[in-house]
Formats: C-alpha cells, sequence, structure tokens
C-alpha cells in the first residue's frame, strides 16, 4: 500500500534532456548552499530550554483546548495518569501483551486472503508490521477545568502498533462511503 517504488526512469540520450537536468542541478545546487543560521534566541535562552528538556521532575506539554504550553509537575502527571488507569469500568489490566498473538492472527487471516486472490501482495506485506511498537498513553492537562492540578484527556498513540496498518487499510475502503453518511460533518462551515 505505501511501499517505495522500484522504477528507475530509462536513461535518455536527449542532449536537450540532459542539458536541462544539468541546468536543474546547478541552480538548486547553487541557491540551497548551507548557510549561517541566525537563532532567535540567546545562549541563556537556548540553555534554559535544553535544562527544561532534560528536567526529569516536570512535563511539558500541550494544553488539551487552546494549544497553550503547560509545565506540569511529573508526580501530578503521573498521579492523574494512575488515577484513570485505575478505574476498572474503564480499562482492564491484561496479563500478556497481546502483540504478538494478534501479529499471528492478522498474518493467518492476511495469507488466507492473499492466497484466495482477494489481497494484493504488497497489501499483504504493508499489513505484516515486522517490528511493531506497543500503544501508549499521554495526557493532556484540561487547564480550562483547573488550573492547579488539571484531569488529564488520556490519548493513546498507536503509531507504529500492531493495528496501525490494518487501520489505514480499512480507512481507505470506508472513506468513500462515509462522505455520503447524513451524519458526516467535514468542518464547521459544512456543519453551519
Amino acid at each position: 500500500m505505501y511501499m517505495k517504488s522500484s522504477w528507475t526512469p530509462p536513461c535518455n540520450t536527449e542532449p536537450l534532456i540532459s542539458i536541462f537536468k544539468e541546468l536543474i542541478i546547478q541552480d538548486v545546487s547553487h541557491n540551497y548552499k548551507k548557510k549561517y543560521v541566525h537563532h532567535n534566541l540567546s545562549k541563556e535562552e537556548f540553555q534554559s530550554i535544553k535544562s527544561l528538556k532534560e528536567d526529569n521532575t516536570i512535563r511539558i506539554t500541550t494544553a488539551d483546548k487552546g494549544g497553550a504550553i503547560v509545565i506540569l509537575d511529573m508526580a501530578d502527571y503521573l498521579s492523574e495518569a494512575q488515577r484513570q488507569l485505575s478505574d476498572s469500568q474503564t480499562y482492564q489490566k491484561i496479563k500478556l501483551n497481546p502483540t504478538k498473538r494478534l501479529q499471528s492472527l492478522i498474518r493467518k487471516i492476511t495469507l488466507t486472503a492473499r492466497e484466495d486472490g482477494f489481497l494484493h501482495p504488497k497489501d499483504y506485506k504493508f499489513l505484516n508490521s515486522q517490528n511493531p511498537t506497543i500503544p501508549s498513553l499521554y495526557l493532556l492537562p484540561k487547564i480550562h477545568k483547573d488550573l492547579t492540578r488539571p484531569p488529564g484527556r488520556p490519548i493513546i498513540s498507536s503509531r507504529g502498533s500492531i493495528l496501525e496498518p490494518l487501520s489505514s487499510f480499512v480507512e481507505r475502503f470506508l472513506r468513500p462511503f462515509v462522505f455520503n453518511l447524513s451524519t458526516y460533518i467535514k468542518d464547521t462551515t459544512h456543519f453551519l
């Protein structure tokens, strides 16, 4: 599905194309030579930012709404995460990482689909992640609710996970149908 192409254009012996190519290369290399970049931060400001990034006692993130930068005490951040994850109505503790089991199941189903001619070999390869990551949870503080100890909006980042390719694959086929639903809203203007 998103495989890098191995296609290489045939060599062209047309002299005008070769001249054009050389002129483009010269133009690009002339205009994009490495230039000195003037930073808009002083050395002290740069060092302060570096120090904040390396400080393990704080968490720097964006707010849930408005995009404000928020600096939280790491102990408070972890406490909020623990509070939410302890909610047995929402989360269930599992004994084992299900990635290998899911990987095996996806491989079995996609192999059958490929062998039966329902799945292209490139899609089979795309759907079978070789080294998937475990999804991770992080919180965006809801500072509009409480400025001193804001509750967090839980976000599960599944980037690189075992289900990311499958989600992308299914979305590709469902997208045309979603636009025709009566409940579909493209953006605010469409809503109004």
